[in-house]
């Protein structure tokens, strides 16, 4: 093919077979169009090593001395890639995600409003940049290097109230309080309350978003860091403290407005039901006392299905706090 220019060239790269790009040394820029090969001013004579698209009306051409140039479809034109550093290679998953490499390890990024510098951790000089995606890409170079760029998310799980339950991400059971690091992507999750409680609903912060917000088990999506909240709340049916034998039970007429019987230990942990002699209310705060006065129970209402609970014996003074 008759490409009418003696100029030593360097790279090339099309959208199609009709929309074929080459760049060169002298800041040759040539176009194919499916029938012949045409010249395109570049507006540098600096020396173009390598060529990438996006589409073709969004091309980007860089080369010597931090020359970067970009095509929108009708001409070429120079962008400030803050750096004077000759970039060697080319390659984007989007036109707001380009990445270039070149001498003494340098990489430069373009968010699709201007380029920053990234810490590649050598200072080989990097040939070529490639990626299966925005999460997955590769630099080669000199003596052997190869770079291999991965986004990393910080993902912080917290259970409301605290230490109520856990929660299973990816197979994993983390506490109230743990991080992991994970890649952008789709996960399981499941939500497990410890004895007492049960499953409220999941909330977010951050870059996560949980696909059915209602449901123990379901997955969620991360897109960056973020914090996973599972909300549990006191399971109003029966529960029991195995280590104290106390226990109570909750039969509720609303979340604020309920039927008490507790179950206070003998001797050898026999229990059975007392029924109260008295109780006084004021606000959130409840205190009841049995037919046995050696015992009272202390609860205090924090919110609709969320109660502090304390036994309380009037002889030991220990008190075994139930839930929280």
């Amino acid at each position: 093919m008759d490409s009418g220019t003696t100029n030593y060239l360097r790279c090339v790269w099309g959208s199609g077979p009709n929309d074929v790009f080459i760049v060169g040394d002298d800041g040759v820029i040539l176009h194919y169009n499916g029938t012949s090969w045409s010249s395109m001013d570049s507006g540098t004579t600096n020396y173009l090593l390598s060529v990438w698209g996006n589409g073709p009306n969004d091309v980007f051409a860089i080369g010597y001395a931090g020359t970067i140039l970009h095509y929108n479809g009708t001409s070429w034109s120079s962008m400030d890639s803050g750096t004077i550093n000759t970039s060697l290679g080319v390659w984007g998953s989007a036109s707001n995600d380009v990445y270039t490499v070149g001498y003494t390890g340098a990489i430069l990024h373009y968010n699709g409003t201007s380029w920053s510098s990234m810490d590649s951790g050598t200072i080989n000089d990097l040939y070529a940049v490639w990626g299966s995606g925005p999460n997955d890409i590769f630099a080669i170079g000199a003596s052997g290097t190869i770079l291999h760029y991965e986004i990393s998310c910080i993902i912080t799980f917290d259970t409301l109230p605290p230490n109520t339950g856990t929660i299973t991400f990816d197979s994993v059971r983390y506490n109230d309080g743990d991080t992991t690091s994970k890649t952008p992507g789709v996960y399981s999750i499941t939500a497990n309350p410890t004895t007492g409680y049960k499953f409220t609903r999941w909330e977010v912060e951050g870059s996560i978003t949980v696909n059915d917000p209602d449901s123990p088990n379901t997955t969620c999506s991360i897109s960056g860091n973020g914090t996973l909240h599972v909300e549990f709340e006191v399971d109003s049916t029966c529960f029991f403290d195995t280590k104290s034998g106390a226990g109570i039970y909750i039969d509720l007429v609303t979340p604020l407005a309920p039927r008490w019987r507790v179950a206070i230990p003998s001797k050898g942990y026999d229990t059975g039901w007392m029924p109260f002699r008295r109780y006084t209310r004021t606000n959130n705060h409840f205190w009841g006392e049995y037919a046995d006065t050696r015992y009272h129970l202390i609860i205090d209402f924090y919110s609709s299905g969320r109660y502090h609970i304390i036994f309380d014996d009037r002889v030991t003074r220990i008190s075994i706090k139930i839930a929280n």
